[in-house]
């Protein structure tokens, strides 16, 4: 899995990119890139803020799947691909198809690194959903009861209750991010 980045996002956490990595690291991360040209293994990844404290807005490139993470330290930057993954099983948990899908998907991609985001097209997904959808985080307020902020359910609406825009083929389709996402994968693996 590979974790594309913004500028910003790697300045903040102080994330090595491939360009960054020691020659045995390279070799694998060069693996880990010919191996997965396929957009489904590639993430987008963007830093804002909610309550002065640093979030990340996770991307798949193929289907917009999007992961909200909260307040993430320096120290967490490790642990970011096994949050997404983490996080993606919860939402799905309630449909075992996916979950087996989901199993699939990670065996195939167990290791992931971190390159800078170039493409713009992903960039202004990101832009659009942290503008509107994330309301450049005021969001989240919505999502907190008692005093918890409840990610789970903030991840589940954006994934299953909202609609986003996709080109292909010319042309642009409104899709349930979280439902291309299975779909994608189904294909992938031969799951109808």
């Amino acid at each position: 899995m590979i974790l594309y980045i913004t500028k910003k996002t790697k300045d903040r956490f102080n994330i090595p990119v491939y360009s960054e990595l020691s020659d045995e690291l390279k070799s694998l991360a060069s693996n880990i890139l010919s191996k997965e040209q396929d957009d489904i293994f590639k993430w987008g990844a963007k830093i804002f803020y909610f309550d002065r404290r640093k979030c990340l807005q996770i991307m798949n490139f193929a289907s917009k799947v999007n992961i909200i993470l909260v307040d993430i330290k320096v120290q967490d930057v490790d642990e970011i691909s096994n949050m997404l993954a983490n996080y993606l099983k919860i939402i799905y948990k309630d449909d075992l198809e996916a979950v087996e899908l989901l199993d699939r998907y990670f065996k195939e991609t167990p290791i992931s690194f971190f390159d800078n985001l170039k493409d713009s097209s992903v960039i202004g997904s990101l832009n659009y959903n942290e503008r509107y959808f994330l309301e450049d985080g005021y969001r989240l307020y919505d999502f907190i009861e008692d005093g918890i902020l409840h990610t789970i359910n903030l991840n589940k609406h954006f994934n299953f209750s909202h609609i986003v825009g996709k080109n292909s083929d010319g042309k642009k389709d409104y899709i349930v991010p979280g439902e291309e996402f299975k779909k994608m994968l189904s294909k992938r693996y031969g799951i109808r």
